[in-house]
């Protein structure tokens, strides 16, 4: 069975603490992962800082160029990515190709941004008092070593958002992957050293949050933390963190409204792609819905004729709609909220069962 390493300031670091990562679908085992220890923690902050000071000195130009060059990489490495993806989260080998086609566009974007938001610009400053004739100079610097935490449901695009944009300002950073999709995020960091970052600016990290990425999080040397995940997880690292900079992306409770005078057809559609894609598993999923009493009855029989037809199984298989949650335990919750339902007198129309 193949061992993955970390990746502190761009070089593997095998570790003894390991443990065993499993596909979502049969359970089997597909890799034992290295989890960073406090040394390691410790070792991946003066890469960082240590990254962050030849960054910062980088031209416009050259991180622009390896951005463009990370995403012609990953183009040509798609479908390694996708079958990664699809088999450590289970999201079906279709989603998993499109996330990683619209990894690179977020890659290209950052790119693109680079050049166009770093550069200095000249401002008019005649709009306040006697300021006429007088001009304004606007420029940008990197913030500093960047805390990148991220979720399982979108393991690799999520990672690009974070830190495509880090290289793109100038900034060196520590990418913290969640445990149960690692492999991607190891990937994604060997990808960008491929792609000319110096080394020292990469490094990532795997291992419990409270364990890895609480420490990062109130170390004095990271200045920003961008995470996404739950509310709760969000609001502890905000006390963490302190007076850093931060970006959180958190979850959803997301409601759709069906009203008369709808497309019943298109709105049918939508809805069930909204519920079902990545088996439901993204903050902006369709959780419910509000159908108005005049086409209720035309809207449920449409809305059930759509989920009839999805695929469930084997998320690999190209005909596959739905693929697993990413834990037995997320099956066990969800099975819970059902029964929670029908205990308080909600009708079950199909399925319901694991």
């Amino acid at each position: 069975m193949e061992t993955y390493p970390i990746i502190i300031g761009g070089k593997k670091k095998l570790t003894d603490k390991k443990y065993s990562l499993r596909n979502p679908f049969d359970n089997s085992e597909i890799a034992e992962i290295c989890i960073a220890r406090n040394a390691e923690i410790e070792s991946a902050i003066k890469s960082v800082v240590l990254g962050f000071d030849i960054l910062k000195e980088s031209t416009v130009r050259m991180r622009a160029g390896w951005l463009n060059k990370a995403a012609k990489l990953l183009d040509e490495r798609k479908e390694d990515f996708a079958r990664v993806i699809s088999m450590e989260s289970g999201k079906t080998i279709r989603e998993a190709r499109g996330e990683v086609s619209r990894s690179c566009e977020t890659i290209r974007l950052s790119a693109i941004a680079a050049e166009e938001c770093m550069g200095g610009k000249i401002l008019p400053l005649e709009a306040a008092p006697n300021a006429e004739g007088k001009w304004g100079f606007c420029k940008r610097f990197p913030a500093g070593p960047v805390l990148a935490i991220t979720p399982f449901n979108f393991p690799l695009n999520l990672s690009v958002h974070k830190v495509a944009p880090a290289i793109a300002a100038g900034n060196s950073f520590i990418l913290k992957p969640a445990s149960s999709t690692p492999i991607s995020g190891l990937m994604l960091g060997e990808l960008l050293i491929d792609a000319g970052v110096p080394k020292q600016a990469v490094s990532v990290l795997i291992g419990p949050g409270g364990r890895v990425a609480e420490p990062l999080a109130g170390h004095n040397a990271i200045k920003v933390v961008t995470f996404t995940g739950s509310p709760a997880v969000g609001q502890r690292l905000a006390k963490i963190a302190g007076m850093k900079h931060f970006a959180f992306e958190l979850g959803s409770n997301s409601g759709v409204y069906v009203d008369s005078d709808a497309d019943i057809m298109t709105a049918a559609s939508r809805i069930t792609i909204g519920a079902f894609a990545l088996a439901g598993q993204v903050c902006i999923s369709t959780q419910r819905a509000y159908i108005h009493r005049d086409v209720y009855d035309e809207f449920i029989e449409l809305l059930l004729t759509n989920v009839r037809a999805l695929k469930v199984g084997d998320p690999s298989n190209e005909l596959t709609d739905v693929g697993p949650m990413i834990t037995p335990a997320e099956a066990e919750r969800i099975e819970l909220w059902v029964n929670s339902v029908v205990d308080m007198g909600g009708k079950i129309l199909i399925g319901g069962k694991r």
